[in-house]
């Protein structure tokens, strides 16, 4: 519970300090969703040069499940002052970790006393500062804030019961999560009642590979249960009821996943993450309450294959972007914990024809895209939830001086096979002067500019996914023209192989044949890569500008 919240407005007027008081008007609560509400404030009389100041006081009845809220240090505004204060009974022992680069103004640690159930008990007080945080910059190609701001972050390590009960611990240890959740009645206890499944696992009894089953069972839940857009860790009723209503949360959705897949006699766990808006898991700290969403894992041939049933277009191994992760924590009987690191794909090869015709300027055009990956996954999605003439519209658009036209698109639906789309244009984008004619091949898919502009960086590179981009031209030289020059060819690698583009360029008698590949191997890069990674792309803009130049005979 939010109380006690007071706050002033602080105004230069007239060479004068206007104060403004916080009214009880601009302060309200809004809910997020089933679970849980915001209290949210509107500060009076704010504009450019204003300082804000304000406090609250949050009361937390101290049991195991409720928890102290993460404190930030730092916002997208300069913090001038930033406290947090908080008194902890002597009967709950918290891990407090500090996460970021500013240090602290004041740390205080004191002993002193608190009523709790009517008993005054011993507790600890604690009192952390940061003053003058400079506000957080988000750069280009980066994950959550949450990985970078300075922050302050609790977990309930054990608690000691009164009268002498024996301690109950929590986290002290990964094993201490995987066994606190599995032995939990709204996460690991849920799966012990799923007689509901029996019938459908019975129609897939015939499917005898496991791979086979994995995907059944997958394709099965996503088309049955309708995830209601709720993202939770824990579950508060059985699976039977989502089962029955054909709707529920991501962890209903994803356990009931895992329980089917059980009775298919496929070794299957509930597995935790930390989504990407959530932020990272830092592996040398266990604190559960980096977690904030479940999702489903089963063992095929040695080798573990994640899932989310939550989307339509999302498969094995290709989590959905709202809970897209390099990471996740996998629950087992064993109490072994495994960090589970993958790469994901974004891929995209165009396959395109020119034919030159000089004397209208036109080139006529037979375009070739297949995706693959998330490439495929978006576009589907967009498909899906707006219509393929949707898509037929906005290809268009994106190219409002072509002339587009046999639209067609195959694979809109099965994510095993990679998206196709082609089409004919006709394009007048041609240059003549006297006897020279100047085209560049990349007119309308080149990059026109590095997204990585400063010459230095201060957080690391996070791409989401390993990247791969493909583009196959082929130019027939029109007759009565001769080649008068050629783009010049390049490779450029990054240390460790972990990028590459290559612009190869051929001649075979009357037809150029170019490729170009733009390979980003891994997902995520350190500061101290990124020159490299910025040069990268400034080669890819410079071969991407150049031109072919043809003469007329």
């Amino acid at each position: 519970m939010i109380e006690n919240i007071k706050g002033y407005t602080y105004n230069e007027e007239n060479g004068k300090v206007v104060i403004t008081p916080l009214p009880s008007s601009s302060i309200y609560k809004e809910k997020v969703n089933a679970y849980e509400s915001v209290t949210k404030i509107i500060a009076p009389n704010i504009k450019e040069g204003s300082v804000f100041d304000y406090t609250f006081t949050r009361i937390l009845p101290f049991t195991i499940t409720q928890k102290p809220s993460t404190w930030f240090f730092q916002g997208n505004i300069p913090y001038r002052w930033s406290e947090v204060s908080i008194v902890i009974p002597g009967r709950f022992f918290y891990k407090l970790f500090y996460h970021g680069y500013i240090p602290f103004f004041i740390k205080e640690t004191k002993d002193t006393t608190l009523m709790l159930s009517e008993s005054l008990v011993k507790a600890v007080k604690y009192r952390f500062v940061i003053k003058d945080a400079p506000a957080f910059i988000p750069e280009s190609y980066m994950t959550s804030y949450k990985d970078f701001v300075s922050k302050l972050e609790f977990e309930l390590s054990s608690y000691q019961p009164p009268f002498g009960d024996a301690e109950l611990r929590f986290t002290e240890t990964w094993d201490d999560i995987n066994k606190t959740l599995l032995e939990n009645s709204n996460f690991g206890e849920r799966l012990n009642n799923t007689g509901f499944l029996k019938d459908v696992a019975a129609k897939f009894e015939h499917i005898t590979d496991t791979m086979d089953k994995l995907k059944a069972a997958f394709n099965y839940v996503l088309k049955t249960i309708k995830w209601n857009g709720i993202s939770n860790l824990y579950i508060d009723e059985n699976l039977s009821k989502a089962f029955d209503n054909k709707t529920g949360t991501n962890v209903q959705v994803n356990m009931i996943l895992v329980a089917l897949l059980r009775r298919m006699h496929v070794v299957s766990n509930p597995a935790i993450i930390s989504t990407r808006e959530n932020g990272k898991v830092n592996e040398a700290f266990p604190l559960l309450n980096k977690f904030n969403y479940t999702v489903a894992q089963a063992s095929v041939g040695g080798k573990d294959i994640i899932m989310d049933a939550t989307e339509r277009f999302s498969k094995p191994n290709m989590l959905p972007y709202h809970s897209l992760t390099q990471k996740y924590l996998l629950l087992k009987r064993s109490w072994q914990i495994n960090f589970i690191y993958f790469e994901r794909e974004k891929l995209e090869m165009e396959t395109i024809d020119y034919t030159i015709i000089p004397e209208s300027n036109e080139i006529k055009i037979k375009y070739n895209l297949t995706l693959g990956g998330y490439e495929a996954y978006e576009v589907r999605n967009f498909i899906f939830n707006s219509g393929e003439e949707a898509e037929t519209n906005f290809l268009k658009s994106s190219n409002p001086d072509w002339q587009i036209d046999h639209i067609n698109i195959e694979n809109r639906d099965s994510v095993y096979e990679p998206l196709k789309i082609t089409y004919d244009a006709i394009v007048n984008n041609i240059t003549q002067t006297g006897d020279l004619l100047f085209f560049n091949p990349f007119f309308s898919r080149s990059y026109k500019e590095n997204p990585f502009k400063p010459s230095t960086r201060i957080y690391p590179i996070d791409f989401v996914s390993a990247v791969d981009n493909i583009d196959l031209i082929t130019i027939k030289i029109p007759a009565g023209y001769k080649l008068e020059e050629l783009p010049k060819a390049g490779v450029f690698v990054l240390p460790n192989k972990a990028g590459k583009y290559s612009y190869i360029v051929e001649t075979e008698t009357d037809v150029i044949k170019i490729r170009s590949q733009l390979t980003i191997s891994k997902s995520f890069f350190e500061p101290n890569e990124y020159p490299n990674l910025r040069e990268l792309y400034n080669l890819v803009i410079e071969k991407q500008a150049q031109q072919i130049v043809l003469k007329k005979l």
